[in-house]
């Protein structure tokens, strides 16, 4: 596989995809991205996730990419505290940066002011996905 990353699930080296899912590097293309598997993410990122957070990142596993990040999103909202927010925000997986993104959208209640302020730092992700996702969380659907 190149330093560019990926054209295909196919293409991702099993080493890259272990690393991907453990949460110890970005994805590089956007089919690196959608390989990740949600459930060893949150275990690696997480590890003392309870049994309910487990389970709902497992069944959103299943979903399309924008439906599973706001599903996720939702439940992180539930579950995390604000230190653990601010912990993820800077994770070196893009994924759980994006995560907390859609925990912004999902606790958003004061308006797209608000949202936006706290999106903000989303926006000037060294990552693309980061900037994509902060974007995407940005404007209703």
């Amino acid at each position: 596989m190149s330093e560019r990353g990926a054209s295909s699930r196919a293409d991702i080296d099993t080493a890259h995809l272990d690393a991907l899912n453990a949460g110890t590097t970005p994805a590089r293309t956007l089919a690196e991205a959608l390989a990740i598997d949600h459930k060893a993410l949150l275990a690696a990122a997480i590890p003392d996730a309870d049994e309910e957070l487990r389970s709902i990142v497992a069944d959103a596993q299943q979903l399309g990419i924008l439906k599973r990040m706001t599903r996720i999103g939702s439940a992180l909202a539930d579950h995390l505290n604000a230190a653990e927010v601010e912990r993820l925000a800077d994770h070196t997986s893009d994924t759980v940066r994006g995560w907390i993104c859609f925990l912004h959208a999902a606790r958003s209640t004061t308006g797209p002011a608000s949202l936006l302020s706290r999106l903000r730092r989303f926006a000037d992700d060294e990552h693309f996905a980061g900037r994509v996702v902060s974007g995407l969380r940005t404007f209703p659907h």
